[in-house]
């Protein structure tokens, strides 16, 4: 026997969709310093943030600039000073699409077709 869906479900399942779900500190804490910085949609850079570097950095960086009215882009400027005082964390990957991607035991040789007839084999 089937059910009929409420009309509203669909909306009441939007809705829900755009709702925060926290499941770790990490998260809260980026979602406090979005909308401290009226920045809600780099929420998940705040996140990665506060995972390197702890809530304690994030939240009071975030609370300095948030009491400034006179700066425009919140967020920008929360990058600049807080890689400015904490610096880049170290533990970032290297990009590698940068330099070579070869296996120590084929450097130096030259990966080559070989006929049958060069390899002994007919």
């Amino acid at each position: 026997m089937e059910m009929p869906l409420d009309p509203n479900y669909l909306e009441l399942l939007k809705e829900r969709g755009k709702e925060s779900h926290v499941y770790r500190d990490y998260q809260l804490t980026g979602l406090e310093v979005a909308e401290m910085l009226g920045d809600r949609t780099h929420k998940a850079l705040y996140m990665r943030l506060a995972k390197q570097y702890g809530a304690t950095a994030l939240l009071s960086v975030a609370r300095r600039i948030s009491e400034q009215k006179a700066i425009k882009n919140k967020g920008a400027y929360f990058m600049k000073v807080f890689f400015s005082e904490f610096g880049k964390p170290k533990n970032q990957k290297k990009d590698e699409s940068k330099g070579s991607k070869t296996n120590s035991h084929h450097r130096g040789k030259e990966k080559r077709n070989v006929s049958p007839k060069e390899n002994g084999s007919v």
